[in-house]
C-alpha cells in the first residue's frame, strides 16, 4: 500500500487496515505508515535526507534556512522529515524557528504553496529571513524559485535551494541539488516482504519488518556550489 497524504488519518482507512490484518492479509506500506498499526513497511530515511540537506546548507555558511515541510496530515514523512531538520539544526548550535517552518495549505498543491509561500515573506518584509531552504517535496522548489525568480532573486546567488527526490524537468539554467531516494530497491524490498508473508515464512524481526533505505545527497547549483565528475 501507497498511502495518499490526505488519507493516513481518515477512520475508514483505518478500519480498512485493521480488516486486512485480522484477516491475515498480506499488508506492506510504502514510503509512510500508520504508526499505530504493527505492519511490515519499506521506506526512505526521510530522517537523513533533510539532515544531510540541512548540514550541507549550514557547512555552506547558511544559519537561517526555510524548511518547507510535508503537511502534517501526510502522516510519518513530514514528522520523521522536520525531525531530521531539527535535529541538524541543534547539532549545529542553531536555534529553531517556527516561523522558518511552513507546511502547504490543504486547498493548494505543493508547486502553487512553495510559490505563494515565499509571495507572502515578500510582502511582509523589505527583505527574506532566510538565505537558504530544504524543500521536503520537489514541487514546492520549482514554486518557489517561480516566485524569487519573478521578484528579481536569483537562486542560488541570493537563495539556496535544496530539493527533495531528484526531479529536474528542463527550462531552468542550473542543476538542482536533492536528496534522493532509492525507489527501485523500495518497490524490490515490499515484493520480498509480500512474498514472504505469503509463503508463511517464520516470524519476521523488528528490522526485517521495519525496512528504512538511505538517501542520497545530490550536489547540483542551486544550493550555490557544483562539483563536476571527472571529464565534464
Amino acid at each position: 500500500l501507497y498511502p495518499f497524504e490526505g488519507v493516513v488519518y481518515d477512520p475508514e482507512f483505518s478500519e480498512l487496515i485493521n480488516d486486512f490484518v485480522t484477516s491475515g492479509t498480506p499488508v506492506v506500506f510504502i514510503d509512510r505508515y500508520l504508526p499505530e498499526k504493527d505492519t511490515c513497511y519499506v521506506i526512505p530515511d526521510y530522517f537523513q535526507a533533510a539532515y544531510s540537506s540541512v548540514r550541507h546548507l549550514v557547512m555552506l555558511g547558511h544559519r537561517a534556512i526555510l524548511h518547507m515541510s510535508i503537511a502534517r496530515t501526510g502522516g510519518t514523512t513530514g514528522m520523521i522529515s522536520l525531525r531530521g531538520y531539527r535535529q541538524a539544526l541543534q547539532d549545529f548550535g542553531i536555534a529553531f524557528r517556527q516561523d522558518l517552518v511552513k507546511e502547504r495549505p490543504e486547498n493548494m498543491s505543493h508547486l502553487e504553496a512553495g510559490y505563494q509561500i515565499i509571495k507572502e515573506f515578500l510582502r511582509s518584509g523589505s527583505y527574506l529571513p532566510f538565505t537558504a531552504m530544504y524543500c521536503a517535496q520537489e514541487s514546492y522548489a520549482y514554486g518557489a524559485y517561480k516566485a524569487l525568480n519573478e521578484s528579481g532573486l536569483s537562486v542560488p546567488d541570493d537563495v539556496a535551494i535544496i530539493s527533495d527526490d531528484n526531479v529536474n524537468p528542463a527550462g531552468y539554467d542550473f542543476s538542482w541539488t536533492a536528496a534522493t531516494y532509492p525507489w527501485k530497491k523500495i518497490g524490490e524490498n515490499a515484493f520480498e516482504l509480500i512474498k514472504r508473508q505469503v509463503n508463511g515464512g517464520p516470524p519476521l524481526d523488528e528490522r526485517s519488518r521495519h525496512v528504512i533505505l538511505p538517501a542520497k545527497l545530490i550536489i547540483g547549483e542551486s544550493c550555490g556550489t557544483h562539483f563536476n565528475a571527472p571529464g565534464q
